[in-house]
């Protein structure tokens, strides 16, 4: 991506205001039809040319207080507000619709809600036409800001001819055209593949320039730690855990936060890792005025793991943090094929046209794939190379022209669906089709013929194991969108399945919600099944896969064990990836002559 230039200060009814330009007040919302309030009173300012960090574990009212700041609480999702919300001085219960918009852009965490147009150009434009830009200015606004993110390319595309990542590059690339005094992003990178995740936090410090004051809600924080000013955490419940700079937060704070089920930044973790092993000089972790201090960046920590005592006096201290003694594995997948693991999918030369006549064209050439009874197969790859494309074709939602695909000796036919293949979509919603999680739940076993008792002995479980038992009565358009995607993989997981195929499972999810559910489909695996998950998250890949298989264009570029593959930082480029950030830290921290074992996953720091 390239940042766009610098244009002065935000525009916006707020941007030069004194003060700042969004001020939270003790907030909660009540949706209609409900009886709780969250978050629980949430108090926050929104300065230009600062970006804050609202963390918090699934379901504790993040989305809920960025769906205040532009009108949708309470104008246009049924709900009310306790509390004050001001932004560029208006109390937005009593804000005119048009103020908000001129003001405040957002970005949520599923692209697909805010896509209203058939083509890339007219989505990014329409939003500059409702705010009644001149029509001269339109298009090179709207231009610049998809070369922003690099989407340019694909101008005169249709939306829905792109991936999943594709389509919420486009939105960003909207809400950045707009040049909006206050910009909120809900999980903005969460469809993005590594590369371009760190693309589009590299604009931050450019919108900060211009004046612009950010919102962000995120999960994964690597890239995005060092262009925060401000960090708001919330519990559970909603109620907040930390408010201030995020190097307080995370020093004085940072064990609580992981208790609540916030993920760290990896600096941090590794500094909590390196300090409980007593291998850090003199006093970590403190300042001279006694206050914790933590690094937050790669950089930071790489230079902490290089200056710690790792390694210095008898050798092996770097085995010793790396848990490794005799016949450790290097990998979890490291010669499962030797051990006899019998073959459930096997996919040989598959190739998968989509569009129809000129547009027509072929997405995947000449895939080939096994997976094994009892491993995970991760699939990583660029925004467009083909992940999701492969699980449809697996699940029987798309069809091949040529190749074949076998599940347990059997071969499918190209294009039919079947119980021995299931798929968890990207975008969790698509696949509700009851009232509540309870009946959701119960669906697919209830299809079967099973005994009712039976059903309800699996939902139960099922509602326990993926912390919904609060929400079994909810309507699932109504849960947060890291309670969605639980319940879209807790309602395939009711019978047995030969090969499941998840597409993004931990999108949405914290640490503590993505422990469990991948906990949860390591038991699914141990059970006989082979899983093939497609994911942006380079740590997931490297903590849960036995196998990795880079597609690049829809190709396969490499196949192999998880370690082997994800610490190839060549192979990964060419396929514009990135390794997990243990490998960049600890080759950084080499790089620094330090003596440090190269990690890729946090099972070699236990």
């Amino acid at each position: 991506m390239t940042a766009p230039a610098p244009a002065g200060r935000a525009r916006g009814a707020g941007a030069d205001a004194v003060g700042p330009l969004a001020r939270l007040d003790r907030v909660s919302v009540r949706y209609a039809g409900t009886g709780t309030w969250v978050p629980q009173g949430v108090t926050l300012d929104l300065s230009a040319g600062t970006t804050t960090l609202l963390l918090g574990p699934s379901g504790c009212g993040k989305s809920t207080v960025t769906l205040t700041l532009n009108g949708l609480v309470p104008h246009s999702v049924p709900s009310d507000y306790r509390g004050s919300v001001l932004v560029a001085g208006q109390e937005v219960a009593d804000a005119d619709i048009a103020h908000l918009a001129g003001t405040v852009a957002m970005v949520m965490q599923d692209p697909d809600s805010q896509v209203v147009t058939t083509r890339v150009l007219d989505e990014v434009c329409y939003a500059l036409e409702n705010l009644r830009v001149p029509a001269d200015r339109i298009e090179p606004r709207a231009m610049s800001a998809l070369e922003a993110v690099g989407m340019g390319r694909f101008a005169r595309a249709s939306p829905w001819e792109l991936s999943g990542g594709q389509r919420q590059r486009v939105v960003l690339a909207a809400a950045l055209a707009v040049e909006p005094a206050l910009l909120v992003l809900d999980e903005p990178t969460a469809n993005l593949d590594p590369a371009g995740s760190a693309d589009f936090y590299a604009l931050l410090p450019v919108l900060k320039e211009r004046g612009t004051a950010v919102l962000v809600v995120e999960h994964d924080l690597d890239e995005l730690i060092g262009a925060i000013d401000h960090v708001i955490a919330l519990d559970a419940d909603g109620a907040t855990i930390a408010v201030g700079p995020p190097d307080e937060v995370f020093g004085a704070h940072g064990r609580a936060l992981a208790e609540a089920g916030i993920r760290l930044p990896t600096a941090v973790r590794l500094h909590q890792r390196l300090a409980a092993r007593g291998l850090l000089e003199g006093a970590p972790g403190e300042e001279d005025d006694g206050a914790p201090r933590v690094p937050l960046t790669l950089d930071d920590a790489a230079r902490e793991l290089a200056a710690s005592r790792l390694g210095e006096n008898d050798g092996d201290s770097s085995d010793r943090l790396a848990g490794r003694g005799p016949g450790r594995a290097d990998s979890p997948g490291e010669g499962a094929r030797d051990r006899g693991a019998q073959p459930v999918l096997v996919v040989r030369g598959l190739r998968v046209p989509r569009g129809r006549g000129r547009r027509r064209h072929e997405v995947l050439h000449d895939v080939s794939l096994t997976v094994e009874r009892g491993r995970i197969l991760a699939v990583v790859g660029v925004n467009g190379s083909g992940k999701s494309t492969l699980l449809r074709a697996l699940a029987g939602l798309e069809r091949w022209t040529a190749g074949e695909v076998s599940v347990a000796g059997r071969r499918r036919r190209p294009g039919r669906t079947g119980r021995a293949v299931t798929l968890v979509m990207q975008n969790p919603e698509h696949q509700f089709l009851e009232r509540t999680v309870r009946d959701e739940l119960a669906h697919g076993m209830r299809l079967e013929g099973d005994e009712e008792a039976a059903v309800e002995r699996a939902v139960v479980g099922m509602l326990t194991r993926f912390d919904l038992v609060d929400r079994a009565g909810a309507n699932p358009f109504l849960l947060s969108g890291g309670q969605q995607r639980r319940l879209s993989v807790a309602s395939v997981l009711g019978e047995h399945r030969e090969a499941i195929c998840l597409d993004e499972p931990t999108f949405g999810q914290d640490r503590r919600s993505a422990e469990a559910l991948m906990a949860r489909l390591h038991d699914v695996a141990a059970d006989g099944a082979g899983l093939i998950i497609a994911t942006h998250d380079m740590e997931l890949a490297a903590e849960h896969a036995d196998r990795v298989l880079v597609l690049a264009a829809g190709r396969v570029l490499a196949e192999g064990p998880a370690r082997e593959v994800l610490a190839d930082a060549p192979l990964l480029e060419r396929a514009g990836l990135r390794p997990p950030a243990l490998v960049a830290l600890t080759r950084a921290a080499a790089a620094l002559r330090a003596t440090v074992p190269a990690c890729a996953s946090w099972k070699e720091l236990v």
